[in-house]
């Protein structure tokens, strides 16, 4: 093949589509690590995509151990690492992915950032197709943040907050529930 025929690797796709094997026959650390998509998409996003529960963790904690930055925002959603960790209907090894979730959150994935699209990073986390049980492992590092902001406006045409929001939840999330209130008590307003 001619060397000007050859594509170039397009980390945030390997992230995405690839085994963990796959994507490091090809890494290159700085380069996944500095690549942004024209819309702020960057490999660790592509990563949190990624199908294969044991894949997504592997890739995301290889870049993470290079210097990802947990905080980059998808400028065109005003979405996170942590949107993107819960959001759509992929499956989830919630034990697995858990000190996943614990890196992404110390590295600085805003667990408040509101997205038009996807709300707030405990909406979506509401919205993962598993119940209250499954997900434990995923409440517990995330109740154990001292920052979640409960007063963050979820819903601007109805002025709802996230205590609003989780709070009269219409469906069985009653461990979700029981930690968030607990959780709100915890933490009183100013």
């Amino acid at each position: 093949m001619r060397q000007d025929m050859v594509m170039a690797w397009n980390p945030w796709y390997s992230a995405e589509s690839d085994t963990f094997e796959r994507f490091m026959e090809q890494y290159d650390a700085k380069l996944a690590v500095e690549y942004r998509e024209p819309g702020g998409t960057t490999a660790l996003h592509g990563a949190l995509m990624n199908s294969g529960m044991v894949d997504r963790v592997r890739i995301a904690n290889r870049l993470l151990d290079d210097g990802a930055d947990a905080s980059a925002v998808i400028r065109s959603d005003n979405v996170n690492a942590l949107h993107v960790l819960f959001a759509g209907r992929k499956k989830h090894d919630f034990v697995l992915e858990a000190p996943l979730l614990k890196r992404l959150l110390d590295g600085g994935a805003d667990i408040n950032l509101r997205s038009a699209r996807s709300g707030v990073p405990l909406q979506a986390l509401e919205d993962i197709s598993a119940d209250d049980e499954e997900l434990a492992p995923f409440y517990d590092v995330v109740f154990e943040r001292p920052d979640i902001d409960f007063d963050v406006i979820v819903n601007r045409y109805y002025n709802r907050t996230l205590r609003d929001f989780l709070f009269n939840l219409p469906w069985g999330r009653a461990d979700l529930l029981r930690r968030a209130q607990e959780y709100d008590a915890a933490h009183p307003r100013d």
